[in-house]
């Protein structure tokens, strides 16, 4: 199994869900990181070149596909065009794919950060990493309106650092390059546009507690069960909604409903 994180990139918020997909599925967990967060790589600017190289990495570290392919918001569209790509080489006759909680990508091209400074994505990034985190980074547009980009980086970084959540080394550099890599996932998100459904297995899992403030800024969801993902399958689509919200489905006692969800998919898918 292949856990696939959002435009952060950073699977470590995935780790219970994947430690409780392990033991009730008795099947390996592996979380790919994403591309870039290195200084020394480039940021990819396509969905489709991050399934690229993802592509390339399971061919060189696995002998066979993966039993699944499990993607939570920008990871579904990566986890998708990676399933795309992996079929069309031959490599994975039984494609299935978990989403969750993420639409399918819009028919037409979206306006999701268009005029977005960079302020606007540091209060993007800080309201996703204060509720993944349950804390409130108090950043206000007001703060950061005058200042340098390295001034407004380094406002954000010393209130999660007050918060604990990141070590106090951490400089406003280094977190730089994360928001690079956010700013960058988010807006090939926005431009991705499968050509054709797929035959896959698909399981959409839908958090059951909505949060306007974190889809205020997102690709708007279809006003129907499946959000659009009836378009890109030709095979099996389920439909199941898991307790929590976008972030918090994946913290206890939340993430146990999601990966029993996933994992009861998972078994029967496998006979």
């Amino acid at each position: 199994l292949l856990l696939l994180p959002g435009a952060g990139g950073s699977v470590i918020y995935l780790a219970e869900l994947a430690r409780q997909l392990h033991d009730r599925s008795g099947r390996p967990v592996w979380g790919l990181q994403a591309i870039g967060l290195d200084p020394a790589q480039a940021i990819p600017q396509r969905v489709e070149e991050i399934a690229a190289h993802y592509a390339g990495v399971l061919a060189r570290a696995f002998p066979s596909a993966p039993g699944a392919l499990i993607g939570h918001s920008f990871g579904a569209l990566v986890g998708y065009e990676l399933a795309r790509q992996l079929v069309a080489a031959g490599g994975w006759e039984t494609p299935r794919l978990a989403v969750l909680d993420n639409p399918a990508p819009a028919p037409a091209a979206a306006s999701a950060y268009a005029g977005y400074d960079h302020g606007a994505w540091l209060l993007h990034i800080a309201t996703r990493i204060g509720k993944l985190n349950g804390v409130t980074l108090a950043l206000t547009r007001s703060e950061l309106d005058g200042l340098t980009i390295p001034a407004q980086n380094a406002l954000l970084v010393e209130g999660m650092i007050r918060q604990g959540l990141l070590p106090a080394e951490v400089t406003a550099g280094y977190f730089s390059r994360f928001v690079d890599v956010y700013r960058a996932n988010a807006r090939a998100a926005a431009d991705y546009r499968p050509a054709a459904a797929l035959p896959l297995d698909l399981l959409l899992v839908r958090a059951a507690t909505g949060d306007a403030e974190l889809r205020a800024a997102d690709a708007t969801a279809p006003d129907e069960p499946a959000w659009g993902w009836q378009r890109l399958t030709t095979g099996r689509l389920a439909v199941t909604a898991a307790p929590g919200t976008h972030l918090t489905m994946f913290a206890p006692p939340a993430v146990a409903s999601l990966a029993a969800a996933v994992a009861e998919w998972l078994g029967e898918g496998s006979g």
